[in-house]
């Protein structure tokens, strides 16, 4: 999250992606690590059971990282009954009022990002949220367009309209959540870490 997603403060961390490049950088990412481990230490592979198995497996990784996952993302309702979109007012990325853009260095000047929302570059269907289900000039300019236009209005706290995630998108998710779930299942038999053995000296007579 912080390092593909969100933008922070200050400016060298947080690329400004979208969610969905993020998920897919963030996946690549743990990969990639995941297939250096292995790659590094396969001449240490033997079957040896976890001895914290329980501990490990079905406490830590299957209720408190799958089942709080798979609840955040099956039980969080992002709508009304009726459809419409949840109104979440809450800190977020800067939002400009005067609709102008700046571009900004992250990670030490080797990427650029967005630095503010802008209300006409959001995109429902790429950003997952609108500014749709209030009105938006009346809350933040009291109904007149032009006012403050041109000035440099910055808000933190502000709210966004959940518009809800794909069906696709949850798909995806869970099956990298399951796949995670049966890789990390395997290891808990085959450890890629050696064997330390002790020797005791015999004492001379």
């Amino acid at each position: 999250n912080l390092l593909f997603y969100r933008v922070t403060e200050p400016a060298p961390l947080g690329l400004g992606l979208d969610a969905t490049t993020a998920l897919h950088a963030y996946l690549g990412l743990c990969v990639a690590v995941l297939v250096v481990y292995v790659l590094s230490r396969v001449r240490f592979a033997a079957i040896r059971v976890n001895p914290r198995l329980f501990f490990d497996y079905v406490v830590v990784i299957g209720i408190g990282y799958v089942a709080v996952s798979l609840a955040m993302m099956h039980g969080f309702e992002v709508t009304h009954a009726d459809g419409t979109p949840r109104q979440q007012s809450t800190y977020h990325q800067v939002l400009a009022l005067n609709g102008t853009q700046v571009r900004e260095e992250s990670f030490f000047g080797v990427f650029e990002r967005d630095r503010y929302v802008i209300k006409n570059e959001v995109d429902p269907t790429r950003d997952h949220y609108s500014f749709d289900c209030y009105d938006f000039e009346r809350q933040y300019f009291g109904g007149d367009e032009r006012r403050d236009r041109d000035s440099n209005a910055e808000i933190e706290w502000y709210a966004l309209c959940l518009t809800g995630l794909p069906t696709e998108w949850i798909t995806y998710f869970d099956q990298c959540l399951y796949t995670a779930l049966a890789v990390l299942f395997v290891v808990q038999f085959i450890q890629f870490t050696p064997i330390k053995q002790s020797f005791t000296k015999k004492k001379k007579k």
